[in-house]
């Protein structure tokens, strides 16, 4: 009985297919890498860049309703926004020999009347929204590049020319 088995010069390399996934898997994985990095930095940079008026008009608004608490700031997230220094009120308070429970319900209180204070505040608002959807911005197109980059660049300079759609 005979079959119809193909010729030995065209079966495929079994190893073939587990290669070309493997490729696929460490190119995803550098244009990950390269997303990330691309966010952490030119990303940030940008965002502080263009929200620069933004971000300093919120740090002003902040300090305002932060001084009636008679609290610490520090700066906070990339951007330089600023935020309650939680480590500082609770050292303070606990040299004062206060209960670790009460500075922390003290904090929590204060931390949510300073938000509801910020979130009444039409202006501020405006300004977060912006910061928000530029950071977001920024973060697509970093993600936008590597993609490009590795699906479109990579393989039109090979040989086969093969992508992964």
């Amino acid at each position: 009985m005979i079959f119809n088995s193909p010729a030995p010069d065209s079966i495929p390399d079994k190893n073939f297919l587990w290669k070309r996934l493997f490729i696929f898997l460490l190119d995803g994985l550098m244009c990950l890498i390269i997303c990330f990095a691309l966010a952490a930095t030119a990303g940030n940079a940008s965002t502080k860049a263009i929200c620069k008026e933004e971000i300093t008009q919120m740090n002003i608004q902040y300090k305002e309703v932060s001084s009636e608490y008679d609290v610490s700031l520090k700066k906070y997230w990339e951007f330089g926004l600023y935020q309650v220094d939680e480590a500082k009120y609770i050292n303070d308070h606990l040299d004062k020999g206060e209960n670790r429970d009460e500075i922390d319900k003290k904090l929590d209180d204060i931390k949510s009347d300073i938000s509801k204070k910020l979130n009444a505040n039409q202006s501020y608002k405006n300004n977060y929204k912006k910061v928000y959807v530029v950071n977001k911005m920024s973060f697509v197109v970093c993600m936008l590049i590597p993609l490009i980059a590795f699906q479109l660049v990579v393989p039109l300079c090979t040989k086969k020319r093969q992508t992964l759609f």
